[in-house]
């Protein structure tokens, strides 16, 4: 569901807020909200296009299980790399991927998803 809800927000360019209880229940009341808290997020991956390789620069909220996955757009996963800290800088190489559109997500707990295009080029 969260992978089909950031695509369908990559192709409309407009983030959306879905409020499952809501959809879920509807007119019921809720017992409490949960409101996230305001942490500095920042994801930055370049070049775009990219040829042999991407940087990744990240500050997450969270160092537990953070993934950068890239999808094909069948919605395949292609390749999947691991965020090892809280924030920093990655270089990884594309080389293994063929020439074409991709959609790349960060995934990981207590945190919101970045996700965006990224082109692969030779």
């Amino acid at each position: 569901m969260l992978r089909a809800r950031a695509m369908l927000n990559l192709l409309e360019g407009i983030p959306a807020i879905y409020d499952d209880y809501e959809l879920c229940n509807p007119g019921q009341p809720r017992e409490s909200r949960i409101t996230p808290s305001s942490t500095d997020q920042r994801f930055r991956l370049y070049p775009n296009p990219a040829n042999s390789e991407i940087i990744v620069e990240y500050h997450l909220s969270s160092s537990t299980d953070n993934r950068l996955l890239i999808f094909n757009l069948f919605g395949q996963l292609v390749k999947e790399m691991i965020l090892p800290d809280i924030a920093g800088n990655l270089v990884a190489p594309v080389n293994d991927l063929l020439p074409g559109i991709y959609w790349y997500f960060v995934s990981g707990t207590g945190q919101s998803t970045f996700s965006g295009k990224i082109i692969i080029n030779r």
